[in-house]
């Protein structure tokens, strides 16, 4: 019988028993680079929308987004260099710089917009480039001042050596912050064939704010491996330096210090300059350089009203008993400024013997001078005997509480010799009765010192008293009582 039923041809499905293997690899294949083709536009958009806005961390991610995609990036890159945004414009700049867009750069820095000028530079500063490097300093003539100073911060930054020169042009610029923006980047260029020229622009230059800052930079650490060739140079100069230049070479010095910096600050003690002497003094002091004392002497007996005034204060931080004489005799001078300065020296010196040296000046007819007077006889006083006196600023009024205070010092001794003595008595066990008469001595003595105590410290007082005390027990306690012996004639006993 004829087997009528239809055979069925085996489908791709099931020839082989299943799919055939890459298909869904083929599949999901496709749908990725559809999905990449569609979204990739947006994926870029919203890259470059997170460029010009949201925060820092969102901005910096956004900028290495955008280096991924290449030149394809520029041209928005190159519309956000000109947006008004500074913050945009600097991250656009960093993006434009990591993709190397040299060419669409330099084009925007013949913009008419100061801003994107700022951006392109930003820009140029960062790609290392010959040409970039170029372009950057020729903008240091930019006729807008905010690209000049954002050039000189970017040349610190990128340490164009190149642009040393344009950079010197700038400190005599007419707008302050590119004056500081230069002076700044000079300090940031540390090459040591630099230094005479930054010398001679802070020491030349007219003004004196900006020749100050000048010389800041060279006694920066950037430049702490060339410290002894600027000194070098410094001394070099100093003999033919006039005043603004000697003054700059003291600044200098003074915080370089050193064996040969001291040398050349005692050299300045001497120029002809009023002004550098009065600085160098200022110097010596600040640097405690004994060494400068006889010179100081005579700039105090010798120079004018502002050096010498100066040297007193120098002295009264430098001096020392030694000097002490030479200033009594300034005491004496016709003119009032040098008794000042030397009474302020005396002030600091604040030795014992010159209270009743001073004493005198408090007649002198300049107030100044008897103000400073009364003033140094307060401070020395304070020193010499832990107290200040309450007195008026006047002769006879000290006279009178030296003279007490004198005498309570005399008191003071006698009592500790006999307190002495009567310890001599005590260790050998004899003399007990002198021995107590002394203590009552001692103890009256005592009591009028606490009643009118000017010098002598409540301490030592108390001290002495209860010393007293114990050894005026001692003297009873060992003192041998004398009884009178009975008459038996006289007794009343039967």
């Amino acid at each position: 019988m004829r087997n009528h039923t239809r055979s069925r041809r085996k489908s791709p499905k099931t020839a082989g028993g299943s799919r055939h293997p890459i298909l869904p690899i083929i599949s999901i294949a496709a749908v990725i680079v559809a999905v990449y083709f569609i979204y990739s536009p947006l994926l870029f958009r919203s890259t470059l929308r997170n460029l010009s806005k949201g925060s820092d961390a969102s901005r910096r991610s956004a900028v290495w987004k955008t280096v991924e995609y290449g030149k394809k990036a520029v041209p928005p890159l190159v519309k956000l260099m000109k947006s008004k945004s500074d913050k945009t414009g600097r991250y656009a700049a960093m993006a434009l710089a990591e993709i190397g867009a040299v060419e669409e750069a330099l084009n925007l820095l013949e913009s008419n917009d100061p801003q994107t000028r700022v951006n392109a530079v930003r820009a140029l500063a960062q790609m290392d480039d010959e040409k970039s490097r170029g372009a950057v300093i020729g903008v240091l003539d930019d006729k807008d001042a905010r690209v000049r100073q954002i050039a000189c911060q970017w040349i610190a930054k990128s340490e164009i050596v190149e642009g040393f020169d344009s950079v010197l042009n700038l400190i005599n610029d007419p707008k302050k912050d590119v004056r500081k923006a230069a002076i700044r980047t000079l300090g940031k260029i540390t090459d040591e064939d630099k230094i005479p020229v930054l010398l001679d622009a802070a020491a030349g230059h007219e003004d004196k704010d900006v020749g100050s800052e000048l010389a800041s930079i060279l006694t920066s650490e950037e430049f702490s491996q060339h410290f002894f060739g600027i000194l070098r140079e410094v001394e070099a100069r100093c003999e033919s330096a006039g005043m603004e230049a000697a003054l700059v070479y003291v600044q200098i010095t003074s915080k370089l210090r050193g064996v040969l910096g001291e040398r050349i600050l005692i050299g300045l003690l001497s120029h002809k300059d009023k002004l550098v002497r009065t600085g160098a003094v200022r110097a010596v002091s600040d640097l405690w350089l004994k060494e400068a004392v006889p010179i100081l002497v005579k700039i105090l007996t010798e120079d004018g009203k502002e050096p010498c005034e100066e040297a007193g204060r120098a002295l009264a931080r430098l001096g020392d008993s030694e000097t002490q004489a030479a200033l009594f005799d300034v005491t004496r001078s016709d003119d009032e400024f040098r008794r000042y300065a030397a009474i302020v020296a005396l002030c600091g010196i604040g030795r014992e013997s010159t209270i009743p040296r001073v004493v005198g000046m408090l007649d002198d007819k300049s107030a100044r001078v008897v103000k400073q007077t009364h003033k140094t006889l307060l401070t020395v006083a304070d020193i010499v005997y832990g107290t200040t006196p309450k007195v008026q600023p006047t002769r006879s009024s000290w006279e009178s509480w030296l003279e007490r205070a004198n005498k309570e010092i005399e008191d003071i001794k006698s009592v500790n010799a006999k307190v002495k003595e009567i310890k001599g008595f005590l260790k050998e066990r004899r003399g007990y009765k002198r021995a107590g008469v002394l203590v009552a001595e001692c103890e009256e003595t005592l009591g009028k010192i606490r009643r009118d105590r000017l010098v002598t410290s409540a301490r030592l007082i108390t001290n002495l008293s209860e010393g007293l005390r114990l050894m005026r027990y001692q003297c009873f306690k060992m003192q041998p009582l004398k009884i009178k012996k009975s008459n038996p004639a006289k007794s009343s006993l039967p």
